[in-house]
């Protein structure tokens, strides 16, 4: 993978960051995407320590402008995009009958829409030359789970839009390979300052929300940003090249239970 240059959105923490330190390792020039300028920065720093570049470009996901802008400063600069990840998420919790319909398409917003926006400036960006997209779903992509409709029915989404794009690359761009991953429950600070139940105190609510989902993970744990990171790497690399349309499954046994 030495010398490929990958963009990673939601870079800045949690799996973003995990993946963009493997790819840098591996010599690949890394485009840190996100909006936490701050961390992104110093993601972006600690990539380039490795030997490979590191790049920080501030990118809102669910902005199609963004998502142009951020593409041709990559290719601008590092002359060829060949991988790219749509990590970037967000989680919201609580019953579907308290859900806002803005809370429900600020969720969409950035799941599902940014994933769409990014796979659809993916492929025009990787049709010359191939290249690898990995889209970052989720278990609750596959399987439903209470209090957590928005983010299933955005994961859900997310799922199937990377099956029909893998397709439609198959017909007319053989050289790109679009798959998607599957996180569990992660350690990440995804479960801090989320309204998993709306309208009562988030005092503890998220240590309560973390503990549900261990409960039901048949391994007995929270997955590390590493582990996610490894199955990214994989689908990036040249050995799935015969692998496209899937959805790599990491959650520790909690879709088989």
């Amino acid at each position: 993978m030495e010398g490929k240059v990958a963009i990673v959105t939601g870079g800045a923490s949690g799996i973003g960051r995990a993946t963009a330190l493997k790819f840098s390792e591996r010599g690949v020039h890394v485009v840190v995407a996100d909006i936490d300028a701050e961390r992104g920065a110093e993601v972006a720093e600690t990539c380039s320590s490795s030997g490979a570049s590191g790049r920080f470009i501030d990118h809102d996901v669910a902005l199609e402008d963004s998502w142009v802008a951020l593409l041709d400063t990559a290719r601008a600069e590092f002359g060829a995009v060949d991988i790219l990840v749509n990590n970037a998420g967000v989680a919201l919790g609580g019953p579907l009958v308290d859900t806002t319909l803005e809370d429900w398409r600020w969720v969409m917003s950035i799941n599902l829409d940014g994933v769409f926006l990014g796979t659809k400036h993916g492929i025009r960006a990787l049709r010359e030359r191939g290249g690898a997209i990995v889209n970052v779903s989720s278990a609750t992509g596959i399987v439903g789970r209470t209090l957590a409709g928005a983010v299933s029915a955005s994961k859900g989404g997310v799922r199937l839009l990377t099956k029909t794009a893998a397709l439609e690359c198959a017909a007319r761009y053989p050289n790109i390979r679009i798959n998607s991953v599957h996180p569990g429950g992660v350690e990440s600070n995804i479960w801090a300052g989320q309204a998993w139940w709306p309208n009562k105190s988030r005092s503890g609510r998220e240590e309560e929300a973390r503990a549900g989902i261990i409960k039901d993970t048949p391994m007995g744990r929270l997955a590390a940003p590493e582990e996610v990171a490894e199955a990214i790497l994989f689908l990036a690399s040249d050995a799935a090249s015969f692998v496209t349309g899937a959805e790599l499954v990491v959650d520790g046994g909690f879709t088989a239970a």
